[in-house]
Formats: C-alpha cells, structure tokens, sequence
C-alpha cells in the first residue's frame, strides 16, 4: 500500500513537472511574439522617420530651387532695365546730336 502511495506521489510530481514545462514554454513563446512584435514596430517607426525625412530633403530641395528661380528672374528683370536705360540714353543723345546740327545748320 505503501508502495501505491508512493508511485502515485511520483506519478503526480511528474505530472506537476510537465505542467511547469509546459507553462514556461507557453511563457517563452509569449516573450519571443511580443519581441517579434516590437522589432516590427521599431522597424516600421524607422521607416516612417526616414520617409519624413526624406519629405523634408524634397521640401528644402524645392524651396531652393524656388528661390534660385526667383533670384534668377530679379537678376533677369534687372537686366532689362539697364538695357532700356541704355537705349534711352541712346536716344537721348542721339537727339541732341541731332539737335545740335539743326543749330549748325541754321548758323550756315
């Protein structure tokens, strides 16, 4: 009788020792699926910073293109306007010449 007490005791720790195995294992899965899970989200988080980033570059890249653009067009309109001042000038003194001979030809 004993002896029944005692396989069943041993039937019993043993049993308990799968249990225990059993819930570690369960355990380490757990752990490895939410490990998986924040590197996968730590992933996406970097992608997404690189995006922006990356956004970010094209904006700045566009806004200098812009203000070369503009800059170009201010340099642009001011070389328009020395040329018409120059050909003002032109005909300005082109006038007076003219002018002038009038005169000298009155004199003669």
């Amino acid at each position: 009788r004993a002896q029944q007490e005692q396989e069943k005791q041993l039937l019993l720790q043993q049993q308990e020792r799968q249990r225990q195995q059993q819930e570690e294992k369960q355990r380490q899965l757990m752990e490895e699926e939410v490990q998986r899970q924040q590197q996968q989200q730590a992933l996406l988080q970097q992608q997404q910073e690189q995006k922006q980033l990356q956004q970010q570059q094209e904006q700045e890249k566009q806004r200098q293109q812009q203000e070369q653009a503009r800059q170009q067009l201010m340099q642009k309109e001011e070389e328009m306007r020395k040329l018409q001042q120059q050909e003002e000038q032109q005909l300005q003194r082109q006038q007076e010449l003219e002018q002038q001979q009038q005169v000298m030809k009155q004199q003669q």
